[in-house]
């Protein structure tokens, strides 16, 4: 049983096809009837009718040929700083610095990513998921890390760029926008022998942003050179011992 909408939806397309039809008859009539005059030298005012049913005919379709015309995907001025399949992010400096932005050719969307004081870069690509490293003046040397989906525009920080009592080691980002980092985090000297405390955390970081404590302890214990991320299990050594954990979120 045909519902009123179904039948509104089914008059609407058989005069639509309709349409379709008689505009592709009067095309085809028009050009067989400029052959008839071109091969039997007919004139007259059913030429100059052709003609003119002709040139209506063109100027109905021509804005439809020009709304369908392909156009570029993730078309945005700026340094590419990187390009792939799926995506690509540019850099464009401003007059308040350098803003990141990316675009997933899927969508076509562009969303911005950050915005930094210094020329940013990617170091991670994944899927949508790119990892940029932003410096801001006067910040730690070793600038910051954000985590960020091209396609959505979420993101997150891995180290703030005004961070300074972090430094980002060791990271890995798989295509869920899953991080581990291996960090070291200083921290103000004691009072009695002055010199600078540090340890060694390895954090583990959902697409979210959510962030937890997976192990710690100093540089000559955690061994931030044997950290390797597999799809989301990942792998270190703690004292000679191996151990490992999942991403998760």
């Amino acid at each position: 049983m045909l519902r009123a909408n179904d039948s509104v939806l089914t008059s609407a397309i058989v005069l639509w096809r309709l349409g379709d039809g008689f505009i592709a008859i009067g095309f085809l009539a028009s050009i067989g009837y400029f052959w008839w005059c071109a091969i039997t030298g007919a004139r007259g005012p059913r030429l100059r009718a052709a003609i003119g049913v002709f040139a209506l005919l063109v100027a109905a379709l021509a804005p439809a040929a020009y709304s369908a015309r392909p156009r570029p995907r993730c078309a945005m001025a700026g340094d590419t700083l990187a390009r792939t399949s799926q995506i690509r992010v540019v850099a464009t400096e401003t007059s308040n610095g350098v803003v990141v932005r990316g675009c997933a050719f899927a969508t076509n969307r562009v969303r911005v990513l950050d915005r930094v004081e210094v020329a940013p870069s990617v170091e991670r690509r994944a899927g949508t998921w790119v990892a940029l490293r932003g410096w801001d003046q006067g910040g730690p040397a070793g600038g910051g890390v954000k985590v960020a989906d091209v396609r959505s525009g979420r993101s997150y920080d891995v180290v703030p760029r005004v961070d300074t009592r972090h430094q980002t080691l060791r990271y890995f980002m798989n295509d869920l926008g899953q991080t581990v980092a291996g960090l070291r985090s200083s921290f103000p000297p004691p009072a009695a022998d002055g010199t600078l405390r540090s340890t060694t955390a390895i954090r583990a970081f959902s697409s979210r942003g959510a962030t937890r404590l997976v192990d710690e302890g100093n540089s000559q214990e955690l061994e931030l050179e044997s950290l390797v991320l597999d799809r989301r299990l990942f792998v270190w050594t703690h004292s000679g011992q191996v151990r490992y954990a999942f991403l998760a979120g």
